[in-house]
């Protein structure tokens, strides 16, 4: 684990890229049948360049990432996060966070998950604690 000490930046986490197989698993444990998430020729249609990857799989990456840089005693009390672009089957998303506060129970981290290309797809904020 990562000292977490208010200040640093933690280590980029990097996820390998989605695929079209891991938007059918989604969509079918969502329940979730909306073609722009499945159909490429559906969401170019609506102005996509792909389909588009559903927002659970991209906050599963970022929460790994956080999962990835504490303690296994700590655990994650709150999450908020803000998905900012879509993503689409290859891209691979990175995640990197910083410590912006830490007491004796608690500590707070920003965190940032961004596409190759470096455009941001996700910004949130985790509290975690033991």
């Amino acid at each position: 684990m990562t000292a977490l000490f208010v200040g640093p930046t933690l280590p980029p986490r990097e996820a390998p890229a989605s695929d079209r197989l891991d938007y059918t698993r989604m969509a079918l444990l969502l329940r979730d049948p909306n073609p722009i998430h499945l159909d490429r020729v559906y969401a170019r249609e609506r102005g996509f360049r792909d389909a588009v990857q559903q927002g659970p799989i991209q906050a599963a990456r970022a929460m790994q990432a956080l999962a990835g840089w504490l303690d296994r005693d700590w655990r994650v009390r709150r999450v908020s996060l803000r998905f900012v672009s879509n993503v689409f089957p290859g891209d691979v998303l990175t995640t990197s966070g910083r410590v912006v506060s830490s007491s004796d129970d608690e500590v707070e981290i920003e965190f940032e998950q961004v596409n190759q290309a470096g455009t941001a797809t996700i910004r949130g904020r985790a509290t975690v604690g033991p």
